[in-house]
């Protein structure tokens, strides 16, 4: 059967057909995503979007049975309403009624971005064969999604889980969200960032401080790992920081729900066996009898979003 599946991100938007019996991507349409256009510019943006992914497949909007939409925030999933995200600077909004409208044929679901990749990684990517999963997608912040009995999970409130604000550090680094010590502000690649740029102003001798030619803006969390990777003892110390936060996290959950497997997403997992095989050792010192069988890093790429959407309804 053929769904259409949206991405929404803080600077595009991202649409997809898809033939759920080969989990074939058929058709993409990426577009910037309209700020300050609020709730109307947004949907009027999918539903046009959604003409053009159709328009060379034979398909109208009208034609479409089900559509999916995974969204950076906390979406209440019985409603399809989007509670908040503070990124995109849109809240409560309900995204799956104003989608109905433009898809009147569909059976419409949304969900959080990170749920939405997890299910596509279970249906297409790192995941299948699992019947229990879990996702943390490591960028500017973080995220998680989860499978539990060859099912997304839902929560008790019906809006999944939200690993990003865990409390890791009693006093810790403030968060975006207000809070200090949240395994975002620990684990994300911002934290790489922040500290590569103090790194670059503290150490000029140091790798980073030279390949960022002296200018701490010049600093990315790739440049930290890559200069790590190197042998560059300040890198290192940061990495190995890194690590051991992250572990935290991934050991905490291995207690919580015990996934099987579990999965990393986004730029820094990038960093393959470099990251992989240390975080392993130490997840496993911690965790115990509650390892998962594996970590690895996530396959699908910038695709997870849209064929996780897809496969939303």
């Amino acid at each position: 059967m053929l769904r259409l599946g949206f991405d929404i991100g803080g600077t595009s938007v991202r649409a997809c057909a898809l033939d759920d019996e080969r989990m074939e991507i058929l058709r993409v349409e990426t577009r910037p995503f309209p700020a300050g256009g609020g709730w109307d510019g947004l949907a009027n943006l999918m539903g046009e979007m959604g003409r053009l992914v159709g328009a060379p497949l034979g398909l109208t909007p009208k034609d479409f049975r089900l559509v999916g939409v995974g969204v950076p925030g906390t979406v209440k999933r019985d409603t399809g309403v989007l509670l908040s995200a503070c990124n995109l600077h849109v809240d409560m909004m309900p995204i799956a009624d104003m989608m109905r409208e433009r898809f009147p044929s569909a059976d419409v679901a949304v969900a959080n971005d990170a749920d939405a990749a997890a299910l596509a990684e279970y249906h297409a990517g790192a995941f299948r064969g699992y019947d229990s999963a879990l996702l943390i997608t490591i960028g500017t912040g973080l995220g998680g999604g989860l499978i539990v009995d060859d099912r997304l999970f839902l929560g008790g409130r019906k809006v999944g889980c939200e690993l990003g604000h865990i409390t890791l550090q009693q006093g810790g680094p403030m968060c975006a969200c207000g809070s200090r010590g949240c395994a975002e502000s620990l684990c994300s690649a911002s934290w790489l960032l922040r500290q590569g740029r103090h790194a670059a102003l503290g150490y000029p001798m140091s790798s980073i401080a030279t390949r960022a030619e002296n200018d701490p803006m010049n600093v990315t969390a790739k440049l930290v790992v890559d200069c790590a990777r190197e042998g560059d003892g300040i890198a290192r110390q940061i990495f190995d920081e890194y690590v051991e936060n992250l572990a935290s996290l991934i050991s905490t959950c291995g207690y919580l729900i015990g996934p099987r497997i579990i999965g990393l997403g986004g730029g820094v997992s990038n960093a393959g066996a470099f990251l992989i095989e240390p975080l392993t050792e130490r997840v496993r010192a911690r965790a115990r009898k509650y390892m998962p069988e594996k970590i690895v890093a996530a396959e699908l790429g910038e695709s997870a979003g849209t064929i996780g959407a897809a496969m939303l309804p």
